[in-house]
């Protein structure tokens, strides 16, 4: 939404990130481009309250893990495509123009025009708590259970959904199982279906019958360089 400059509002800045993403995943590299706030600019209380990321903790899916194969059940994983524009803004947040539409506007005498936030945008400070949220409410429609050891895993008898911001691990004893809940995820969110997880940021896992093998080549090269 566009408005001519409000009184008494911070006017947050703006900034593109450009980064070259190349993973073990695949040969090819990737090139990913976002249009962010610059959130050290957010005033506590005024245009956002409280801050909380859904990060798995790494002994929990370890453990997890180690319980898949005790128990033979399967390790899916599904990733939320950009979740973080799903959902809308609690709080009023105005945002600086691109320097192409400030342009366009000046051409147009259109002075002091900047942008209110409808949707959430990267960088935000409060964009994970609100997804978390999201995910959370549309989590309980399958009578899982948070765990009090680690609030970011959701299990019931057959079903266990470890959760890292927008990469989900899905852990079940029965593939209708996962296609069900599959094809529930469908129906609220754009999703990428990774089939059977294979790879877990910096954690390679390689399944079978009786066994995961896990192999952490990336987390091990990070550390050396």
């Amino acid at each position: 939404m566009i408005l001519i400059l409000i009184q008494n509002h911070d006017i947050l800045n703006h900034t593109e990130i450009k980064k070259i993403i190349n993973s073990e995943q695949s040969s090819q590299l990737k090139y990913k481009a976002r249009w962010v706030i610059k959130k050290y600019q957010q005033k506590f209380n005024f245009n956002y309250f409280e801050i909380f990321t859904a990060v798995a903790k790494s002994v929990s899916y370890k453990i997890l893990l180690a319980l898949a194969v005790y128990y033979s059940f399967l390790v899916y994983q599904m990733n939320v495509k950009t979740v973080f524009f799903n959902e809308s803004i609690e709080k009023n947040i105005y945002m600086k123009m691109s320097k192409k539409f400030e342009n366009q506007a000046l051409n147009q005498s259109m002075w002091h025009v900047i942008c209110k936030l409808n949707k959430l945008l990267y960088k935000l400070k409060q964009i994970s708590r609100i997804w978390t949220k999201v995910l959370y409410n549309f989590l309980r429609k399958f009578d899982l259970q948070k765990l009090k050891t680690d609030y970011c895993i959701f299990a019931e008898r057959d079903l266990i959904i470890v959760i890292y911001v927008n990469n989900l691990l899905i852990i079940v004893n029965d593939k209708k199982v996962y296609k069900n809940l599959k094809s529930q995820f469908k129906t609220e969110f754009k999703m990428t279906d990774m089939s059977l997880a294979n790879h877990y940021f910096d954690i390679k896992l390689h399944q079978n019958i009786n066994s995961i093998i896990i192999k952490q080549t990336e987390f091990i090269k990070k550390i050396l360089h």
